[in-house]
């Protein structure tokens, strides 16, 4: 057994008689896993710099692998802290990239299911992780781009060696040649969190597992004297194991702590800081963990002083760092590991002409972009200079082409509901097709297919079909007059650009009929059997949306204009008197729709953001049109009213119960303040005006003759409310109140769950 400090002043009066003859011991630097509580490693490192200690030799596992590796390929104490204290961890330790990030025809369906399940024949494939880490594994390709062509790691400006566990033989894989990135990556891929990594023959998941401290491999690198800094916890006493979770866990890394317990012996000079109370996932304190670790060094600051001294170490040493490269002249695409989507696909997203020069940024941005086709779990770019250009590699970790979706939802407007997604992308190449059912109240049905045009998915043809069958009230805005049961079905195709990622521009032609049958009707609606309305139309529309989130976004913009035509329009009302039933057709005239929606956040500071939203809807019927005041325009109407309105062409106001309002025009504008307090806690308050009059009144000056009303002569209405949130991992939980200028009492509103867009 090795006696760490009689080991080392052995050590050290040998290394002065070595130091005439220029050979001195050589230095192993050792740093454990232990997720966050690894940012301590940084403080220790930055005391190391200061005293001149600069090791010859790096290990580490899990999170000290990433610190280590760090270290090793040239980067300081600093710069290290300063790419730590920048993450966004909440973002990096998610399976979610920002929406912002995902292609525009996708965004529909992203960020707003419970299960996202994989599907191989019938059978129904779990995932093997929580977390597939694209935006982790776009970082470590990020800061180690300038060694993508070290291959060998004993090649970094200081030998590195990181450990991972293949997950298959239980055994430590160290990790010490190909690319560094992936390699780091491997050896923090804790078990059920992050996806284990599949890596030179091996599966492997986090080292942490079997050798979380490497203190042999650094001997057996060459190392003479190890520094070691430890930041895992031992195993916990009874009084603590409170869960099964607990129990769980510690029986998961039984051999590991006795594995690490022995490694530690092996130790010159052990640190260990003082971690409690913080915890493996304790980002939010990374701070004050590198301040730990500081602090443990400088407790050992005389020995490390000696260690220096007798070594012939100064304050001031630097790492040659090979440069950092932001700008690359692409001279190629290779693709690997893609087995069913064709290296067309992949490379055509990107659209690069010859010898295109790229900057690191714009390489991201085309990463992220075929990413957000959803066609891959991962995309992990590797820059390989080629003389003075240099090769984009793209590393594939294709999807399931054929995937299921569940979401749960209950609101207090809508009941519950059960929402069933099927996806598959393998009908056709390059090619994507869904059903979506939410079984509910409102029972609704949105199946599509989408295919997309030539290599460079620009444009994309798609076939779809609408179904949605739920009630409709009408009335005054004061009154119920009547409850409709509408069922309508929407056929349509279209053709559109996709050039861009966050928005698309195209032309659609659709088919819309509805059938409205009474399920309570008042004295005006007695004789009415039936309303039964058909029509063809034709759009030309432009939609952008850029925001960060589907729910609670924080920054980005929405965009949606449309010009939609009507025509062949073939209405019937049937009527029941005392001898029957009647039919009196209608021949409405063709009428042109014009819809605008704008909506923006702004982040004014990480925790407060300001909402605008304008939405401007006009129907260009006359005015004076008595077919138009008894409401057979229903397909185009728009309906305003509650929290979470399911009807199509509805607005929310929540100062009113759900679909109090009906109109054929409408310009409403909202004002909101989300505030999120803590993570994941949000306050939201707005405010919410409607206008029926104007600017329909600037083309028509009898616009205020009556049929544009909300109530009796009530052609604006404001309304004001706050809403309580809290994003779960099963979808919002909300809580809200408001009211409005035309009435006295307060409107509340519960949910919880993803819900059907």
């Amino acid at each position: 057994m090795r006696k760490p400090f009689l080991h080392l002043l052995l050590l050290l009066l040998l290394a002065t008689a070595s130091l005439v003859a220029q050979d001195r011991p050589k230095i192993g630097l050792v740093l454990s896993g232990g997720g966050a509580k690894g940012m301590a490693h940084i403080g220790v490192l930055k005391e190391l710099e200061a005293l001149g200690i600069r090791p010859d030799y790096i290990t580490g596992t899990s999170m000290g692998s990433i610190v280590g590796g760090l270290y090793a390929a040239g980067y300081s104490a600093d710069e290290i802290e300063e790419i730590a204290l920048g993450m966004n961890w909440s973002e990096l330790l998610s399976n979610q990239v920002s929406l912002d990030q995902i292609t525009y025809v996708e965004k529909q369906y992203y960020q707003r299911y419970l299960l996202e399940l994989g599907l191989v024949g019938w059978s129904i494939q779990l995932p093997k992780g929580l977390i597939d880490g694209e935006k982790l594994s776009e970082l470590l390709s990020n800061v180690t781009r300038h060694v993508h062509d070290v291959d060998n790691f004993d090649n970094l400006p200081i030998p590195f060696a990181c450990v991972g566990t293949d997950i298959v033989t239980g055994e430590p894989v160290v990790m010490r040649s190909g690319s560094l990135a992936s390699a780091l990556r491997a050896s923090m891929a804790i078990p059920s969190v992050f996806t284990p990594v599949k890596r030179d023959g091996h599966f492997m998941v986090d080292g942490g597992l079997v050798r979380n401290f490497p203190v042999q491999e650094c001997l057996d690198m060459g190392a003479d004297i190890i520094i070691g800094v430890f930041v895992s916890d031992d195993l916990l006493p009874e009084e603590k194991l409170e869960s099964a979770v607990d129990v769980l866990t510690q029986s998961a890394f039984v051999m590991s702590v006795f594995d690490s317990r022995e490694q530690k012996l092996k130790c010159d000079l052990l640190i260990e800081p003082v971690m409690d109370p913080y915890t493996t996932f304790s980002f939010e304190g990374s701070a004050e963990i590198i301040k730990r670790g500081a602090e443990a060094a400088e407790e050992v600051r005389p020995r490390l002083q000696i260690l220096a001294d007798s070594l012939g170490f100064t304050p001031g040493y630097s790492v040659t760092r090979p440069a950092i490269q932001d700008t690359f002249r692409i001279a190629g695409i290779v693709v690997e590991n893609n087995e069913n989507i064709p290296e067309e696909f992949v490379t055509g997203r990107f659209n690069l002409g010859r010898d295109s020069l790229l900057s690191i940024h714009e390489i991201e941005q085309q990463v992220e972009a075929l990413y957000g086709t959803r066609y891959f779990n991962k995309v992990i770019y590797t820059l390989l200079p080629e003389g003075e250009k240099t090769i984009l590699k793209l590393t594939l970790d294709e999807a399931t082409p054929r995937q299921i979706k569940v979401a749960l939802h209950y609101d207090t407007e809508n009941g519950a509901g059960l929402n069933l997604n099927y996806t598959t992308r393998d009908l056709l190449p390059a090619s994507r097709a869904l059903v979506e059912v939410d079984i509910a109240e409102t029972f609704r049905v949105d199946a599509n297919f989408l295919k997309y045009i030539k290599n460079t998915q620009n444009l994309a043809l798609q076939a779809g079909l609408n179904y949605r069958n739920g009630d409709v009230p009408i009335g005054d805005g004061r009154q119920l007059s009547a409850t409709f049961k509408n069922d309508y079905l929407n056929p349509y195709f279209r053709f559109f650009s996709t050039a861009r990622k966050n928005s698309i521009t195209g032309i659609m032609l659709q088919h819309e009929k509805s059938v409205l049958s009474p399920k309570i009707a008042g004295e005006d609606f007695r004789d009415i059997g039936e309303f039964r309305w058909n029509s063809w139309s034709a759009l030309i529309s432009y939609n952008h949306n850029s925001l960060n989130k589907q729910f609670f976004p924080t920054t980005g913009s929405l965009l949606n204009v449309e010009a939609k035509y009507s025509f062949g329009i073939d209405y019937e009302v049937t009527l029941i008197d005392s001898l029957g039933e009647n039919t009196l057709p209608i021949s409405p005239e063709d009428f042109l729709s014009i819809s605008i929606e704008q909506s923006n956040r702004w982040a004014i500071s990480p925790k407060l953001t300001v909402g605008l939203k304008n939405i401007l809807k006009m129907n260009f019927l006359e005015s004076r049109n008595e077919i138009a005041s008894f409401v057979p325009y229903f397909n185009d109407q728009i309906f305003s009213g509650g929290f979470r309105p399911q009807l199509r062409n509805s607005v929310p106001f929540w100062g009113s119960d759900q679909i109090t309002y009906v109109t054929n025009h409408l310009f409403y504008n909202e004002i909101l303040f989300q505030y999120e307090p803590i993570a994941n806690i949000y306050i939201e308050l707005a405010s919410q005006y409607m206008n029926s009059l104007y600017p329909m009144k600037w083309f028509y000056e009898d616009a205020d003759q009556g049929i544009y009303e909300f109530t009796d002569g009530v052609y604006s209405i404001w309304g004001y409310g706050m809403q309580l949130s809290y994003m779960s991992i099963i979808g919002p939980v909300s809580f809200g109140v408001a009211s409005n200028t035309e009435t006295s009492s307060w409107n509340t509103f519960f949910s919880i769950g993803f819900y059907f867009r």
